[in-house]
Formats: structure tokens, sequence, C-alpha cells
């Protein structure tokens, strides 16, 4: 297995490349079939299309769940976790496969993809250009 989660990180280093080089371009979306509970929040979906895959990317918020152990430990029970998923799905947006939420560039993932969608290049020009 180690040899696939190498795969995998050189495959999210690659997306983060090409989102940064504008040749994967994502857009926003609503959080379509994500089956979420009241301890569960989603605070920006993303899609794109690449390779005739397309990918959700999405932060997921969620409370853990507390067992009475955790909660003698804890200092706040209401503390918030968070998890960077990015997926395959369907034409649907039905997941299909998830990349394992440990790969470390998940995080640089949404970033790239946040930045890009948020057109901070264009703004930053517009605004240094006023």
């Amino acid at each position: 297995m180690p040899e696939l989660n190498e795969k995998l990180v050189e495959a999210v280093a690659k997306l983060i490349k090409l989102t940064q080089e504008n040749k994967i371009e994502w857009s926003t979306t609503t959080p379509d079939n994500l089956n979420l509970d009241d301890k569960e929040l989603v605070e920006n979906v993303f899609l794109t299309k690449h390779n005739n895959q397309n990918l959700r990317l999405y932060k997921l918020r969620y409370k853990p769940i507390m067992t009475a152990l955790t909660l003698a430990l804890a200092s706040h029970t209401s503390q918030w976790q968070s998890i960077i998923i990015l997926e395959i799905v369907d034409s649907k947006h039905n997941p299909v496969w998830t990349f394992p939420s440990s790969l470390t560039p998940l995080k640089d993932l949404l970033a790239s993809v946040s930045y890009q969608v948020a057109n901070v290049d264009n703004f930053i020009q517009a605004l240094l250009n006023e």
C-alpha cells in the first residue's frame, strides 16, 4: 500500500500544479449528494473534470463522537474537527471513489482551488492598477 499512497500523493501534487497553471478549472457547486447529519458541515464544494473524470473537493467539518473518556479529557465538548475530501464522482455527483483524507497535499490543493475560484490574481492586479 505504501506504493499506492506515494502515487496518490503525486497525483494530488499534479492536480495542484495543473490548478496553479490554470490547466484545470474548478467551479463552486452546492453540496448535492452529501449525506450530512447535524454534526457535519461543508464549507465550499468545488468541481472539475479532468481526463474524463469528475472530481469533487470540499472541507468537511464535524463534531467527533464523544465517549465518557473523551468527554473527561476534552476541554471543549463542542470542538469541531475537519478533513478535506477529494473524490471521483459520477455525472450526478454521486461519489465513486474517495482519496484517503490522510494525504498531506489535500490541504494545499484546497488552498490552490480556493485561490483560483476566487480569482485572486485578477483581483490583486486590478487593485494594484487603480
